[in-house]
């Protein structure tokens, strides 16, 4: 028995071997800033794969292999070239069998893509789509990347409302696609970007439309992993103890929080949106603690120091837990949390009532149903 299943696995990996594509990027983008490097990342199995190479009169060339098409993100890094959240220069395409052409000046955010298959010429067509509606983004986002680094806070919530709103637009424009393109491996990397954190009414019905193709492929299989964990954590559903030590070192079972309203806050010390919901939680708390409202906070930090600095700084009086493991903290795989902030609002029953209550919606959703 031992011989056969060493057989099937050599036969597998020799299927898998003859199922690679080869794929060929060459770019030339004028008038550069040299030294400059060039970066292709992309999805080689399960890693995340980030091939580099010197950019030499302008011209640079990616080879390889791939499984299945696969989004990928070409970078250009300059001498001169700033390379903060606002201002990376990047270019986005899909990685297949056969030959993709890029062409550009200065930068190769705004190069021309010609070639490739259907999956590039299928994210072709969507970014025309979404073209008025990133017209409309670039100013705002200029303005809000000024704003931030003159640290004008009032300013840069001035314009946030408008970026909602566009943004607002954006996704259903590319729910419109998802919909039209079920056969599209662009479909998958946009299902796979939802399915981080998974709104299972809106989510559902679009992955069960997806071909047998997409939903086979490594993505689909995770999707449907995530979705099954997803269904376990809607409304009405139980939500499973756990027990973690605090920050002295003793346990704490969320069962302990029976007979009271619990919010459990997936969070870090790292992580920025998280720190920047802490005032609300707390605004919420001191509202509500007095009328049977408790928070149980599960930290994703490593370093145990880190984690006390931020509970101290961010005045957070509420009971703290962690195994300090990170994203293999023992809650957090159990509920498919793989991004942060996460928070999940239970009833004294220990049942779950809503989930990612963020900014003042903790505070107007306690109000409804606390008397």
């Amino acid at each position: 028995m031992k011989n056969i299943m060493l057989v099937c696995a050599a036969t597998f990996s020799l299927s898998a071997l003859n199922a690679q594509q080869k794929f060929k990027v060459s770019a030339k983008i004028s008038n550069i800033a040299y030294p400059a490097k060039a970066f292709l990342t992309y999805n080689k199995g399960d890693q995340m794969q980030t091939d580099s190479v010197v950019v030499e009169k302008g011209k640079f060339t990616f080879s390889g292999t791939i499984l299945n098409p696969s989004e990928a993100t070409i970078t250009l890094k300059q001498s001169d070239g700033n390379t903060d959240m606002f201002t990376r220069d990047f270019l986005q395409i899909y990685l297949e069998k056969g030959k993709l052409d890029i062409s550009g000046d200065k930068q190769v955010k705004s190069a021309i893509v010609k070639g490739g298959g259907k999956a590039q010429a299928d994210f072709n067509r969507f970014n025309a789509i979404m073209k008025p509606l990133n017209d409309k983004m670039a100013p705002l986002s200029e303005k809000m990347r000024q704003y931030f680094n003159e640290k004008n806070d009032a300013a840069r919530d001035s314009i946030f409302p408008f970026l909602v709103a566009i943004r607002k637009d954006m996704t259903a424009t590319e729910t419109e696609f998802i919909k039209n393109n079920p056969d599209s491996w662009v479909t998958l990397g946009m299902m796979k970007v939802r399915a981080v954190i998974i709104d299972v009414p809106q989510f559902e019905p679009l992955y069960n439309a997806m071909t047998d193709e997409l939903k086979n492929s490594d993505d689909g299989r995770k999707m449907a992993d995530r979705l099954v964990i997803a269904k376990r954590l809607q409304p009405g559903q139980p939500f499973k103890n756990f027990v973690m030590n605090d920050t002295e070192g003793r346990p704490v079972s969320l069962e302990s929080f029976k007979g009271k309203y619990v919010l459990v806050d997936f969070w870090a010390s790292w992580c920025g949106p998280c720190r920047a919901e802490n005032p609300h939680v707390l605004k919420a708390y001191n509202q509500f603690k007095d009328k049977n409202f408790d928070v149980l906070a599960i930290s994703l930090d490593q370093k145990k120091d880190a984690w006390l600095k931020a509970i101290r700084e961010d005045g957070m009086p509420w009971t703290h837990v962690s195994d300090l493991k990170g994203f293999d903290n023992v809650a957090a795989k159990e509920y498919g949390i793989i991004a942060i902030p996460q928070n999940f609002l239970l009833d004294p029953q220990g049942k779950i009532i809503a989930q990612n209550l963020r900014g003042e919606n903790l505070a107007k959703k306690l109000a409804e149903i606390i008397p």
